[in-house]
C-alpha cells in the first residue's frame, strides 16, 4: 500500500518545487519511455507456468482475455499517520505505474483539520526511488538511498494486485510455498525484492508479507511488513482488492500506519 513518509533527517535534501507539477512531469516522462504490447489479449496459456495458487487468483481476477497492460492509473482515498500515538489525517492520492520497465508515481494529499496539510510524491524509476514532501508552503523532504530503493521496489510489488496482469510479465518470477502461498520477486535493473503473496482457499489474495527497512536512516533494519486486503470490488473490468491495509511489525506489536480504498481505475489509459 501507499508509502510512509520517511523521517527527516539532516541528509534529507530540500526544496521548494511543487510535488504536484513535478509528478506530472514525471508521469508524461515514464509514459514517453514506456514500452507498450499492441493487440497482445492474455490467454490461458500465458498462465501454464504459474504456481497453481497463482494460476487460480488469475481466474479469479478475470485477467484471461483482457488486453496487456501497459500503463495504470488509479485514485485513492483513505487516512494515514505518522506513528502508533500520532492522529490518523484524511488522504487523497492519484497513482500512475509502469509495467515495462516497472515504475510508478505516487501523488498524494494529507490533511489534518483545516490549518496542517502537505502533499507528498512518490516515485520508483529504473529501480530507484524517491520520496519528496512539502508541509504546507514550506519545506520539502526529499529522500533517496538504497534502503527507499528496497522500499520503493516492494511498494510496487505489492500494490500490483490492483493490475494482476502485470505479475505474468517478465520482470516477475515466481516460486510456490505452498497450496495457499506463492513467493514473487521483483527485478529492475540490477535489484531484486521478494514477498509473499497469501492467499485463501478461493484463490484470493489476503495479504503479502516482506521484510522492508521503514526508515532510511543509517542504522536503519529490515522489518516485517504486511499489507491486509479488507475488501474487493470490480475496477478496470477486474476483480481486484479495492481496500487495504500497510503494516509494520514492531517490537511493541503491530503498527497499521495507513488505510486505503481504491476509488477508481483506468487500465492503459488514453491520457
Amino acid at each position: 500500500m501507499s508509502e510512509k513518509v520517511p523521517n527527516f533527517n539532516p541528509r534529507m535534501r530540500i526544496s521548494f518545487k511543487s510535488t504536484h507539477k513535478l509528478a506530472l512531469a514525471e508521469v508524461r516522462k515514464m509514459s514517453d519511455i514506456s514500452r507498450r504490447t499492441r493487440d497482445r489479449i492474455i490467454q490461458k496459456d500465458d498462465l501454464a507456468d504459474l504456481p497453481d495458487i497463482v494460476q487460480k487468483y488469475m481466474h479469479r481476477s478475470q485477467v484471461i482475455g483482457k488486453p496487456w497492460l501497459h500503463t495504470i492509473r488509479l485514485h485513492q482515498k483513505g487516512r494515514i499517520r505518522m506513528g502508533p500515538d500520532k492522529p490518523w489525517m484524511n488522504l487523497v492520492a492519484e497513482q500512475h505505474y509502469f509495467t515495462d520497465p516497472p515504475g510508478f508515481v505516487w501523488d498524494a494529499r494529507v490533511k489534518k483539520g483545516p490549518l496542517l496539510s502537505f502533499s507528498g510524491r512518490d516515485k520508483l524509476f529504473e529501480g530507484n526511488g524517491n520520496m519528496l514532501i512539502k508541509v504546507a508552503c514550506f519545506n520539502v523532504v526529499d529522500a533517496t538511498g538504497e534502503k527507499l530503493d528496497q522500499g520503493s521496489m516492494m511498494r510496487y510489488l505489492s500494490e500490483m494486485i490492483w493490475f494482476p496482469a502485470a505479475l505474468l510479465g517478465p520482470y516477475i518470477q515466481w516460486e510456490s510455498i505452498s497450496e495457499n502461498a506463492a513467493k514473487a520477486s521483483l527485478a529492475c535493473g540490477n535489484k531484486v525484492v521478494s514477498g509473499t503473496f497469501i492467499y485463501n482457499d478461493d484463490g484470493d489474495v489476503i495479504d503479502f508479507r516482506s521484510q522492508r527497512y521503514k526508515d532510511t536512516t543509517e542504522d536503519a533494519g529490515l522489518l516485517p511488513w504486511h499489507t491486509p486486503v479488507t475488501g474487493y470490488g470490480e475496477r478496470g473490468e477486474c476483480r481486484i482488492p479495492v481496500k487495504g491495509s500497510a503494516v509494520w511489525t514492531l517490537d511493541d506489536g503491530d503498527f497499521t500506519y495507513i488505510d486505503v480504498e481504491i476509488t477508481n481505475l483506468a487500465y492503459n489509459p488514453e491520457t
